[in-house]
C-alpha cells in the first residue's frame, strides 16, 4: 500500500493508532519524521515519555517531532515539551524538537464532529493556521535535507 502512495505523493500523513505494533513500528520505519501529537495534561506526558521510550528500540530518535495539540494558551504547550525533555534528558539521554504548539480552537472541534474537511467548510482558525506553519517548516526542512 506504501508503495502505492509513494508513487502518487511526495508526502503521506497517516494517522495511526497509539501504541507500537508491527503494522504501526513498519509505518514509522518508513518515515522521514514522525510527529507525536499529544496534549498537555501530565497524564498524556507521561504516555508520551513511555511511548519514545519504548519506541527507542526500534527507531531512531532523531525522525521524532512533538506536537502539543489544543493548548488554551502556547506557553502551556512549551512549558510541556520542556517538562518531557527534562526527564527524557536524565532518564533517557535524548530529547525531542518542538514542531509547534497547537491552540485550542472550538470551530476546528465543531467541523471534526460534523466531519467536514476544513477547507471545504472554509474553517481557517488558529489551529489551522498552526498545522500549515508546521507543514511548511516541514517541506523546507525536507527540501535541505535533499538537497544535502
Amino acid at each position: 500500500m506504501m508503495n502505492r502512495w509513494a508513487s502518487d505523493y511526495e508526502f503521506v500523513i497517516i494517522d495511526t493508532h497509539t501504541g507500537l505494533s508491527e503494522w504501526n513500528v513498519g509505518i514509522m520505519q518508513a518515515s522521514k519524521i514522525i510527529y507525536i501529537i499529544t496534549v498537555e495534561e501530565p497524564t498524556s506526558i507521561i504516555d508520551t515519555y513511555g511511548f519514545l521510550k519504548a519506541s527507542r528500540l526500534f527507531l531512531p530518535v532523531e525522525k521524532f517531532q512533538l506536537i502539543i495539540n489544543q493548548v488554551r494558551n502556547p506557553n502551556q504547550g512549551k512549558e510541556a515539551h520542556q517538562k518531557l525533555n527534562q526527564a527524557l534528558e536524565h532518564f533517557q539521554k535524548f530529547s525531542i524538537a518542538l514542531a509547534g504548539v497547537v491552540e485550542f480552537d472550538e470551530q476546528l472541534r465543531e467541523a471534526i464532529q460534523q466531519q467536514t474537511p476544513l477547507w471545504e467548510a472554509g474553517f481557517d482558525g488558529i489551529a489551522l493556521q498552526t498545522v500549515a506553519k508546521i507543514v511548511t517548516q516541514s517541506l523546507k526542512l525536507t527540501v535541505v535535507e535533499s538537497s544535502d
